[in-house]
């Protein structure tokens, strides 16, 4: 429900006209179409990355966990004497009192991440939320954030930053949530090899327990 789209007027419907009601159906149905486009796009890269994520939690061979990385989260072709960078985020949703045991926290978290990725506009400068994939482990989901190329050695152009990310949804996320749960982020420093995942993994891990701490 947190992740759903709405479509408000601000009018009473039951005065329009017939003509204005079919008009206003016409813009929900090219809502609908457009929802359903993405959520087709996402349940692809959602599959790919649970595939990149068992593989790291297993410790699978370098070069599998390498061609599954670009399958689903490619980067942007890097330029000469450049290097193809990625970045982990986790995110879980914290929930207040017994309110929250019947719920199923991986799902909720891994939608909430991929608004607030959609809604930082990720990468810059390249398709963005199309290229990042967001999995989910019982009550965390975990996001592969591909950056443009940056020179070999050096850090990405465009990393991520927590509170950049939490201030991009803090206040429609707060007010869903109402009180009832709080959702902690944790992010990587990029890496530019499949290899460098697990350690990201738990760097970004590390992150999020201790934002979760804080009061």
């Amino acid at each position: 429900v947190l992740s759903d789209w709405l479509l408000a007027v601000e009018a009473d419907t039951a005065d329009w006209p017939a003509e204005r009601l079919e008009l206003l159906d016409g813009v929900t149905q090219l809502i609908a179409v457009e929802r359903e486009r993405r959520d087709a796009a996402r349940a692809v890269r959602r599959r790919l990355a649970q595939e990149v994520l068992e593989l790291v939690l297993s410790g699978a061979a370098s070069a599998e966990l390498a061609a599954r990385l670009r399958l689903a989260a490619p980067v942007p072709p890097p330029g000469p004497g450049s290097a193809p960078h990625w970045q982990v985020v986790t995110a879980a949703v914290d929930w207040a009192g017994e309110g929250g045991a019947d719920i199923e926290s991986g799902p909720v978290a891994q939608a909430l991440l991929e608004e607030l990725l959609d809604g930082a506009g990720t990468p810059p400068d390249t398709e963005g939320a199309d290229r990042v994939a967001v999995a989910h482990t019982g009550d965390e989901a975990v996001a592969l954030v591909p950056l443009p190329g940056g020179p070999v050695g050096t850090d990405a152009p465009g990393e991520l930053e927590a509170e950049a990310l939490c201030a991009a949804g803090r206040t429609p996320i707060e007010r869903g949530l109402a009180g009832d749960g709080r959702l902690t982020l944790g992010v990587s420093a990029a890496v530019q090899s499949a290899d460098g995942l697990r350690g990201a993994l738990e760097e970004a891990r590390h992150a999020r327990r201790v934002a979760a701490a804080r009061p």
